[in-house]
Order: C-alpha cells, then structure tokens, then sequence
C-alpha cells in the first residue's frame, strides 16, 4: 500500500492575491466530533476529541486571518499534541502486543514527516495553509480513526476487559 502524499509536498507558488482570493471565497469547516469517531478506548477517545479541537483552532485562526504568529503557534500545538497522542498509542500497542503495531507506527510517521514539511513550509518559506491542506488533515485524521484506530480499538478493549 502506497504512502498517501499531502497536497504540500511539493513547494507551492502562489501569489498573495490568488492565495487572497482564495480565502475569501473557501470557508474551511471545522471537524466535529460525534459518538462515531469513538473507538471505545475512553483515553484514546479523549485524545483524538482533543486533536479534533486543536485542530479546529488551527481553523478558526486561518479563518480569522490571525497573525502568522498565531496561526504558526496554533499549527505548533496541533503538531505537538499529534506527536504525543501517536507516542500514546503506540505505547498501548506495545504494552499489549499489537499484532499491528508497526503498520499503525508507519501511517502515523509518514503524517508526521508531511506536517514538518507543512510547519517548514509555512514558518521560514511564507507559504499558505490553505483550504486544501485543511480538508486533507481532516480527512487524513477521520480516516485514521474510523480504520487503522477503530481497528486497534476493538483490540485494545478485548484485551483490556479480559
């Protein structure tokens, strides 16, 4: 299975008044947690409604055309929050040997090297996080709870109730 690549990957080159325009007429929606994104571990489940909210301040920040500073500090966070709540679960996968546990490990590393990319992109080359980068993190995060969580959910909880 292919590593899926972000919109980002690549340096893009847009000029302020397109990446302008393009704010204007896309409104980013946020991500809202429902009952159907629980994977039925109640610490796990805290997380992601946690990443969920981070991930909607990163919105609201865009959207409110916060300074850079604001907008970096709150794609800081997500990032930060990201790389804790994936050490987590993979602490849990471990301590209860995971039969998939290096599958898991490799989604989570191929985001985590994409949002370096993203937050080097952003910070030191100026560059938009634009609405298209925004729809594919949420995409990328529901996908990955209602799959590959879900999945380790079901196991951690048969494990866990034994």
């Amino acid at each position: 299975m292919g590593q899926t690549r972000l919109p980002f990957a690549h340096p893009m080159k847009l000029d302020h008044r397109t990446a302008r325009r393009a704010r204007k007429e896309t409104r980013m929606e946020p991500l809202i947690w429902s009952e159907s994104l629980s994977i039925g571990v109640k610490e796990i489940d805290k997380d992601h409604q946690h990443l969920i909210g981070l991930l909607n301040i990163l919105i609201w920040s865009i959207e409110q055309k916060k300074e850079k500073s604001e907008v970096e500090e709150a794609l800081g966070g997500l990032l930060s929050y990201t790389s804790w709540h994936f050490r987590h679960e993979e602490r849990l996968m471990q301590t209860f040997d995971y039969g998939k546990f290096q599958k898991h490990k490799d989604e989570h590393m191929g985001l985590i090297d994409q949002a370096v990319a993203l937050r080097e992109a952003f910070a030191t080359r100026g560059e938009e996080i634009t609405p298209e980068i925004i729809e594919f993190l949420k995409s990328w995060l529901s996908h990955h709870i209602l799959g590959t969580d879900m999945e380790m959910g079901h196991f951690l909880s048969a494990v866990i109730s034994r």
